[in-house]
C-alpha cells in the first residue's frame, strides 16, 4: 500500500483494476496507489512504482521456476533414485 490510510477502501479489481502484478499470465495482486500531494515529480514516482512492479514481479516468476523445476528433481545415490518428500506424498494420494 502506497499513500494515505486505505482506511474503508474497497478495490473493484473488475472496473477499476490498479496496477496489476502478473507471475506466468496470471494476475496474482492489483497494486493501488492514493494521490501522495501535489509538487511531485510524477514521472520519477510513476517511474519508482513500474520499477517495484517490475522487481515483484520477476521475484514471484523465479519463485514459480524454481518450484516447477523441482518437480523434476531426483537425487541419485548408490543407484538408487530419491525423490523429495512432497513429490513421494502426491504420488501416494493420487495412486
Amino acid at each position: 500500500v502506497i499513500g494515505d490510510s486505505f482506511l474503508g477502501f474497497h478495490p473493484n479489481t473488475a472496473e477499476e483494476p490498479g496496477r496489476k502484478i502478473r507471475i506466468q499470465n496470471h494476475t496474482v495482486g492489483h497494486l493501488y496507489i492514493k494521490e501522495l500531494g501535489s509538487g511531485g515529480d510524477e514521472q520519477l514516482l510513476n517511474d519508482m512504482i513500474d520499477s517495484t512492479l517490475e522487481l515483484l514481479m520477476q521475484l514471484g516468476r523465479e519463485g514459480y521456476l524454481h518450484r516447477e523445476s523441482s518437480i523434476y528433481v531426483a537425487v541419485r545415490m548408490n543407484g538408487k533414485t530419491y525423490l523429495p518428500e512432497y513429490i513421494i506424498k502426491f504420488i501416494l494420494k493420487a495412486g
